[in-house]
């Protein structure tokens, strides 16, 4: 066992806390959530918006932010830093104001920059369950393959995986995410749909969304894989911290 993991034990004995910067984060995004639940609610209440994404969003928020810390205190580790603040982030983007404050209309490019951005996120995920299935008693470049080709398959499945999510929306409950209703000018009697892009507005922005995630995850799979061969103890920066 390395130094890191027996500092990590150590520390974990007589209780590691949370990282001010993190801790900071967390409070801030379950002040935005909960910010955006109010404020979703009331204009519903008023009459000005209906019970839809726009107040979910923000509760679903809520819920994966629960479900970090429930996460952390099951399997007795924590985050490490980077991830738990970057995780905030994305949550806070792609829900409280994304969608309840209208992020994705109101700022060009917000959608793309929150695919781009989760090839990071999950990649970094990634690596840390890498790390967990390696365990100690693997080390050297073997450890690095283990961890590194797990970051990017997590990486890449997430990212297909999501854009399962959002066309099981748009087919079930009518919904646009796959901005699919961007391009519709009519629809014809056998129920086909008239579009202004030949190969559908769907599937050229579900396909952008793929590629945006994939390039987000090459920014890190590419130097992270080097600067690890290099240097094969460097990746216990990525490891779950017990508590």
């Amino acid at each position: 066992m390395n130094n890191t993991y027996r500092a990590a034990e150590s520390v974990g004995r007589v209780g590691y806390r949370r990282h001010p910067l993190a801790l900071t984060v967390r409070i801030l995004s379950y002040t935005l959530c909960g910010s955006a639940v109010i404020y979703a609610v009331v204009r519903v209440a008023t009459g000005a918006a209906s019970a839809d994404t726009k107040l979910f969003s923000p509760l679903i928020g809520l819920v994966l932010l629960g479900g970090i810390a429930v996460f952390e205190r099951v399997i007795k580790r924590r985050l490490p830093t980077y991830l738990d603040v970057a995780l905030c982030l994305f949550i806070c983007g792609a829900l409280p104001l994304g969608s309840t404050f209208d992020f994705y209309n109101l700022v060009p490019g917000w959608d793309k920059i929150l695919h781009t951005f989760s090839g990071f996120v999950f990649f970094m995920c990634g690596m840390c369950i890498g790390d967990l299935l390696a365990g100690p008693g693997v080390k050297g470049k073997r450890r690095v393959a283990i961890v590194v080709v797990t970051a990017l398959l997590v990486s890449v499945a997430v990212g297909a995986l999501w854009e399962m999510f959002e066309y099981a929306g748009d087919s079930l409950f009518g919904m646009n995410n796959q901005r699919w209703q961007n391009g519709l000018v009519g629809e014809t009697g056998d129920g086909n749909y008239i579009v202004t892009d030949p190969r559908g507005t769907a599937i050229v922005d579900t396909m952008t969304d793929v590629l945006l995630a994939f390039a987000g995850t090459l920014v890190c799979f590419v130097p992270v894989l080097v600067a690890c061969l290099r240097k094969p103890g460097r990746l216990d920066i990525f490891t779950l911290v017990a508590v």
